[in-house]
């Protein structure tokens, strides 16, 4: 045998070595959840494939506002909404606050006409009622507690 045929033995050993390393402790950080006992971050998370919390939503239902009308007859819209909260701590939160956030819905809503609302597209309601609920959380110096919301129906009567 050769030294060069033994020192490419040796490298290929050692590549080995080195890949079977890599497979154990990436394998037991899978195996354990990619926790470690002494809170440290894992291999995964290091990479930055750690889960994300799926985020929480919470449905109000059954909103009725009035809207103002140019032919004196009274229109209503149904609306439901739901909330994007990231956690369930900020979903509890969320519930916690629903009163005010039906509140500044009607009072947003109802404050336009039939055909403003009617004319608005879902997405242009959605960035209204996120800009009238962003300004009273503001008013009392409170984050809102939910991420986004959502439009999840909208019947018009």
């Amino acid at each position: 045998m050769t030294i060069k045929t033994f020192f490419m033995a040796l490298v290929l050993v050692l590549l080995a070595a080195v890949v079977t390393a890599a497979l154990v402790i990436f394998g037991g950080a899978w195996v354990n959840g990619g926790a470690t006992s002494s809170g440290a971050k894992s291999v995964f998370s290091l990479l930055g494939s750690e889960k994300k919390t799926d985020p929480q939503f919470v449905e109000i239902k059954n909103m009725v506002i009035t809207l103002k009308n140019d032919n004196g007859r009274e229109r209503y819209l149904l609306l439901e909404l739901t909330l994007d909260a990231e956690d369930k701590e900020q979903m509890k939160r969320v519930e916690n606050y629903i009163p005010v956030i039906r509140s500044v819905t009607v009072d947003a809503l109802s404050a336009m006409t039939y055909s403003e609302v009617r004319h608005q597209s879902v997405a242009e309601l959605r960035a209204l009622l996120m800009q009238n609920y962003q300004a009273a959380f503001a008013r009392n110096n409170i984050k809102p507690p939910f991420e986004k919301v959502l439009i999840s129906k909208m019947v018009f009567q």
